[in-house]
């Protein structure tokens, strides 16, 4: 009765990161080709992209509405999203390489088999992934940071006679070095679960 749960269960999820993955590709594909086609109607007609929409800089909770005067152009404006896309794009590549990780840890346990001879390795891979993500995460965030202070030139906007200066605190989220290390001893264990397996296996 166990075995059939695990069974529905796995089965259910490669479906579920099957779609996940087709969606990760359909929406990283619709944004490049979106930014590529911004770009070539902001290099035909700078006016054509630049709306009031970009007036307003967001920091956190709080949004500032810039003066038509101070607001960045359209070429400041692409080039920071261009960054944070690149950043994105990057992102999903890595989760949609995790996600099919996990579709072939699932496939011999959809078979009834969770601890087939290559589950180890993939876990390996998984936690490696989880690694990259990880820091993936850390740099977008620092570029989100950077670039928002350089493109958008946040201390020259935010700059009077009560404001001296504008420092970006950045904090660098660790927490995925935790989850590579736990995955790495999950595959420790799912390996001695095969060889446990091959032992049974080969008695029979």
């Amino acid at each position: 009765m166990k075995m059939e749960k695990m069974v529905r269960t796995a089965k259910t999820l490669d479906k579920v990161f099957k779609i996940l993955q087709w969606v990760g590709m359909i929406c990283a594909a619709v944004t490049a080709l979106v930014l590529g086609i911004v770009t070539v109607m902001n290099a035909i007609d700078p006016d054509s992209f630049i709306g009031t929409a970009f007036h307003a800089v967001d920091i956190g909770p709080l949004t500032f509405q810039l003066a038509e005067e101070a607001a960045p152009d359209s070429s400041t404006i692409l080039r920071y999203i261009w960054i944070l896309a690149a950043a994105a794009i990057a992102f999903v590549a890595i989760l949609c390489y995790v996600l099919g990780i996990l579709r072939r840890i699932l496939k011999p346990m959809t078979q009834g088999r969770p601890f087939a001879p290559f589950v180890s390795k993939e876990i390996r891979r998984l936690a490696f992934a989880s690694l990259a993500v990880g820091v993936i995460y850390n740099v977008m965030s620092a570029l989100e940071t950077w670039g928002a202070i350089r493109f958008l030139d946040l201390t020259s906007l935010l700059q009077n006679s009560q404001i001296r200066s504008v420092t970006a605190n950045f904090s660098c989220d660790v927490t995925f070095v935790i989850a590579f290390l736990v995955l790495l001893l999950v595959s420790y264990i799912f390996q001695y679960g095969e060889e446990l397996q091959k032992e049974s296996d080969e008695t029979l």
